[in-house]
């Protein structure tokens, strides 16, 4: 495994690769499509075949408690979940209303990101090229002469390929591809950062004690549903009195979880995520402001260290001035 500083230049250079999620749920049946679509905060009614969408999962009080990426399948959904075991419990209960079957015999999801990570997804892809899967798409793809599920998407805001296996052995090879072109399995740890650059949530921090919106989170819901789902509560909630905004701590590491905020002396909210350094220059941190405060370009203090707030993505990703495939 790369340690944390290779890990982040693996992510934002050539190809990290890492395990996602902490269960793969196979969801077949009649009412698959009823079910999923119950349990995410992110419709999925109106979502074509082959393609992942990802959502924010909330509990039956509409507290924001985890995150899936749902790959449709013509017959099978697949859920990569990242939550915590009462969601799953309560996932399990719900089941008994569905003319559904759940398959959690332990298939892994394995993660590759990065400006070059598509040359490790390429040697799965054998019907098309590379730069021919569009973004969300999902397909059957071959790992070692089994099939594979492979979806186009990530949480960097680099090119990023999901792959779903049978094999534990897929983290590994997955590695391997990724190591040969200057990169690696990663320290997880370094995701903090590299989400936390880009607007992807944070988990769990970012999630305790706040609302769908206080997280800033809408985008990852539906906020237009008219149909019930798990935490449509959500819904109806009066507007946040405080919001999440990232800040820059210039040449000093981000200052710890918990720390109050001060803005000209007066406490205005907390530091809510810390992140890693990584080797970078400055510091990287989430807030959660009392309103007006939680707005970019604000100069702000927590444990004594001087920052300001900004807009994200606080970096321009590589990916976003690269091409894919053979002539990039």
């Amino acid at each position: 495994m790369l340690d944390l500083n290779a890990s982040y230049e693996a992510i934002r250079g050539t190809a990290g690769v890492y395990r996602r999620g902490d269960a793969v749920l196979k969801v077949t049946g009649p009412q698959r499509l009823e079910y999923v679509q119950f349990l995410l905060a992110k419709s999925v009614e109106f979502v074509n075949i082959d393609t992942c969408v990802d959502s924010v999962l909330l509990d039956d009080r509409a507290h924001p408690v985890g995150l899936a990426v749902a790959l449709i399948g013509a017959d099978q959904i697949d859920l990569v979940v990242e939550a915590g075991q009462a969601w799953f419990d309560q996932a399990g209960d719900l089941r008994r209303s569905y003319d559904v079957a759940v398959d959690e015999s332990g298939a892994l999801a394995v993660q590759v990101e990065g400006p070059s990570s598509w040359k490790v997804a390429a040697e799965l892809v054998t019907d098309r090229d590379i730069s021919d899967v569009l973004l969300s798409e999902c397909l059957d793809a071959e790992l070692d002469g089994q099939t594979v599920r492979l979806a186009r998407t990530g949480a960097t805001a680099e090119y990023g390929y999901l792959v779903i296996a049978e094999s534990p052995v897929a983290l590994e090879r997955l590695a391997q591809g990724a190591t040969a072109i200057g990169g690696g399995l990663i320290d997880p740890a370094v995701l903090r950062r590299v989400r936390a650059e880009v607007n992807f949530p944070v988990l769990p921090d970012q999630l305790q004690g706040v609302s769908l919106f206080e997280c800033g989170l809408p985008w990852l819901a539906t906020i237009t549903r008219e149909d019930p789902f798990l935490g449509s509560a959500a819904l109806e909630m009066a507007p946040p009195a405080r919001r999440t905004v990232a800040a820059i701590f210039p040449a000093a590491d981000c200052p710890a979880a918990g720390s109050p905020v001060l803005v000209d002396g007066s406490e205005v909210g907390l530091l809510t995520v810390w992140t890693p350094r990584a080797n970078q220059s400055d510091g990287l941190g989430l807030l959660l402001l009392d309103d007006p405060f939680g707005v970019p370009g604000l100069t702000v203090e927590a444990a004594g260290v001087s920052g300001h707030t900004v807009s994200r993505p606080v970096i321009a990703p590589l990916s976003w001035s690269q091409g894919i495939g053979a002539g990039a």
